[in-house]
């Protein structure tokens, strides 16, 4: 699925809903999605439990944008019931980054809007990054307080095949500064710096940096 159009599937849709058939009728559902923990390491998991689909036979789940080892989005789960709780533990996303939760239900049922819910795949630390206003604020940052140099250039980097990431999300920065004494172009060095927002109205923060391309 191409940044494009997993924006406007979650956007359509934005935190719970349903795929659901011209002829079905719908009911009004309003669920109650809870994830534990709330923040993974990358390949680590989470748990999933859904209260609120009494009259659903089948409740599924999906990471958007989440990559899986073969490089390919990973796919709807099934939820077990339990009680009166559909459970199930979430995929392993390859990536560090923030991935909406989507939720289908057979028979279909038309649930209430309310805020999203996120999977947070981060490697430690990530989350007391400080936040900026835009994701060039959060390269321009590292580069002058992490690395100790002067922004002299910065530009996106485009995503590999194998990242599915939704760009509403997540940005791709490579930049070139300069170390203080070292003001020559030749002296210039180079990193790739991915800044993750906060949901879809939040902020952005560092998610990660390489010297090498991704």
């Amino acid at each position: 699925m191409g940044h494009r159009a997993a924006r406007a599937f979650v956007v359509g849709a934005i935190g719970l809903w349903v795929v659901a058939s011209a002829d079905s009728e719908l009911r009004t559902a309003h669920l109650r999605v809870v994830v534990t923990p709330q923040v993974v390491a990358p390949y680590d998991w989470a748990a999933i439990s859904i209260v609120g689909a009494p009259d659903a036979t089948a409740v599924q789940a999906r990471l958007v944008g989440a990559s899986g080892v073969t490089g390919r989005l990973l796919p709807w789960i099934e939820l077990r019931l339990h009680g009166d709780e559909w459970e199930s533990r979430l995929p392993q996303p390859v990536l560090a980054g923030i991935y909406p939760i989507v939720i289908r239900t057979r028979p279909n049922l038309l649930t209430t809007a309310g805020a999203p819910t996120y999977l947070r795949v981060y490697w430690p630390g990530t989350a007391t990054h400080p936040l900026f206003s835009t994701p060039r604020q959060v390269a321009a940052a590292w580069v002058r307080d992490q690395a100790g140099g002067t922004l002299d250039a910065i530009r996106h980097w485009p995503s590999t095949a194998i990242d599915h990431r939704l760009l509403a999300l997540h940005r791709l920065f490579v930049v070139a500064y300069s170390l203080p004494n070292r003001p020559s172009p030749t002296d210039r060095l180079g990193a790739w710096i991915t800044a993750v927002r906060e949901g879809f109205h939040g902020r952005w923060r560092l998610l990660e940096v390489s010297v090498y391309p991704p």
